[in-house]
């Protein structure tokens, strides 16, 4: 009766607990983790999961599980912190476990105590997590922010680090100086051009590893991209003679040739220098100063150059020229003029030139002249030119919605067309546009060209195979070879403005003008003169057999508002006519 169903039901909870048991034994035998449970009063283990095996093979030292098999330097970090989870601490640390025979791993260590009726601990339960995965990852990522991937060596933020390091013990000891060299390569650029960047690759590792060999172990050698490293000698006793000597031993290194597939490469090096306390304190000071020595170097075919006090004035103005350019890109301070060009024999306009202008706060209306040198120079060119094409672009566009239809041709310096990227940023412009690829010409300078011709052959290609027209700027100042210009898929010819300005006064002007009328009609190119400013050498133009005509005679550049009134006018080419 009674008792035998009590003892039916005691039996089927008992079941049930034995079941739910078991249940959390398989849980816990089954992850990952190592899950503990220490008696720390009789200092015996209440539950310690399976999975610890594969970490302590060989029984576990207690009450600190694991603690056997952490290793040395990790010991007391792992004592102290059970020493707080003996005092009530809820505590997590890191640290690392190898047992003989098995790999060095990383674990996280949680310790969570138990606290009796009288107030103090009773019991530890713990689990410890391995994070050996996260912890190389972590470790490899740190040594990416500070290393360069293809070298080995220390990167500029490493570099930069450094220095700051050093200079703070500097200052503790006034007898110490830190040294700061950067090197330039000489002749690297061909090396890239001839033989390809894999060459290059090969021989930057070899540079650095050369310039390893002339420093001491102490020293910092880092690579700061392309091809500039840069050497930290910390805390030296003389200065400029230490610097000196590691200077002409690294000149003295470069006398040797470098090897790429048999080849022998011969490179120079430029040297700046620069030493703390002599030339500042801090190291944003010094590195520009030995960036500034740098170039010194460079440009008089210096070994090596020390700074000197007023030796970066130059360069503060070209600095602040690019911080005004990059605000005003950002605040529309430029604007597009354009010039025409016109069909000599129907008077017809046959496109129009964009132009540049700034319009500074300060200095006024400034021509290309005045800041695309430096813009070139300090790797400006490539935002410039990207907005003078979506610009003119979109113009091209608004004036096609009101009839008006007429190719723009762009100026491309060097550095933009050399740029690898530069094809495409034709196209995305294109794209985002929706303007024709007919209605976008690019002036190319004939010395820009013939710098790299087979590269540029390349590009002149993918160009043309977007539809884009190209033409040949200021032909007649540069030394093409008839061979190459006969593979280039241009469309015109441009004569520089020199021959054209004043051809009716010199028959040299003349002979010249005619022969490139002859060449470039004969190779199936168009012939543009630019820089016609008077009416007679336009007749003589329109005469040979010129094609079309630019210059002051027809119209000096126009901001866009006059652009379509000059165009629609029906007496606004009376004069040149």
């Amino acid at each position: 009766g009674y008792w035998q169903a009590a003892g039916r039901t005691i039996e089927v909870e008992k079941n049930k607990v034995e079941h739910l048991q078991q249940q959390i034994s398989d849980l816990l035998t089954n992850i990952p983790q190592v899950i503990w449970s220490i008696d720390v009063v009789n200092n015996k283990p209440l539950y310690i999961s399976p999975t610890v095996e594969e970490i302590s093979p060989i029984s576990m030292a207690l009450p600190i599980p694991c603690l056997a098999w952490t290793i040395a330097d990790d010991r007391p970090k792992v004592e102290a912190a059970w020493a707080r989870a003996m005092v009530g601490e809820t505590i997590t640390i890191e640290s690392r476990v190898q047992a003989p025979g098995n790999k060095l791993r990383w674990f996280k260590r949680t310790f969570h105590p138990f606290i009796g009726h009288e107030g103090s601990v009773i019991r530890i339960d713990g689990i410890m997590e391995e994070i050996t995965a996260a912890k190389l990852a972590h470790t490899k990522l740190e040594l990416m922010a500070t290393t360069d991937e293809l070298t080995g060596l220390a990167n500029r933020a490493l570099w930069h680090d450094r220095i700051n390091q050093n200079i703070a013990i500097a200052k503790r000891e006034t007898d110490k100086h830190v040294v700061l060299m950067l090197l330039d390569l000489n002749h690297f650029k061909y090396v890239n051009d001839t033989l390809g960047h894999t060459a290059g690759d090969v021989v930057l590792r070899q540079v650095s590893h050369r310039l390893e060999k002339e420093l001491r172990e102490g020293d910092t050698l880092a690579r700061l991209g392309g091809d500039e490293f840069a050497i930290l000698l910390p805390l030296v006793g003389e200065g400029k003679s230490t610097a000196i000597k590691v200077a002409q031993k690294i000149q003295a290194s470069f006398k040797e040739p470098y090897f790429f597939n048999g080849n022998e490469l011969y490179l120079g090096v430029a040297i700046g220098i620069s030493v703390y306390p002599q030339h500042g304190d801090d190291a944003d000071t010094l590195v520009r100063c030995a960036d500034v020595a740098m170039y010194r170097s460079k440009r008089n075919n210096l070994p090596y150059q020390f700074y000197k006090t007023g030796m970066d004035e130059p360069y503060r103005n070209q600095i602040q020229l690019v911080s005004n350019i990059k605000r005003g890109l950002k605040q529309d301070e430029f604007e597009l003029y354009y010039q025409p060009k016109i069909h000599l024999e129907t008077g017809r306009i046959s496109g129009l030139e964009a132009l540049i202008r700034w319009h500074h706060p300060t200095q006024g209306c400034l021509a290309p002249a005045d800041f695309i040198p430096i813009a070139e120079q300090m790797g400006l060119m490539k935002e410039l030119t990207e907005w003078v094409v979506a610009t003119a672009l979109k113009q091209n566009m608004q004036w096609g919605r009101t009839g008006i239809h007429t190719p723009i041709a762009i100026n491309v310096s060097a550095r933009s067309f050399q740029d690898h990227r530069f094809v495409q940023s034709i196209k995305n412009a294109l794209e985002i546009s929706a303007a024709s690829p007919e209605s976008l010409e690019l002036e190319i300078t004939e010395n820009t060209l013939m710098s790299n011709i087979d590269s540029a052959i390349g590009v002149i290609k993918s160009l043309s195979n977007l539809g884009v027209k190209v033409s040949i700027d200021d032909f007649g100042t540069g030394y093409s070879s008839l061979s190459y210009l006969k593979r280039l898929p241009i469309d015109e010819l441009k004569i520089d403005q020199s021959f054209v300005k004043n051809m009716d006064k010199d028959k040299n002007d003349v002979a010249i003008v005619m022969s490139v009328i002859d060449l470039g009609h004969n190779l199936g190119f168009k012939v543009v003169a630019e820089g016609v400013e008077r009416k007679k050498p336009m007749q003589m133009l329109r005469a040979l057999g010129c094609d079309t005509a630019q210059g002051y005679h027809i119209s000096h550049p126009m901001p866009t508002a006059s652009v379509a009134g000059w165009m629609t006018g029906a007496g606004a080419r009376a004069n040149y006519i």
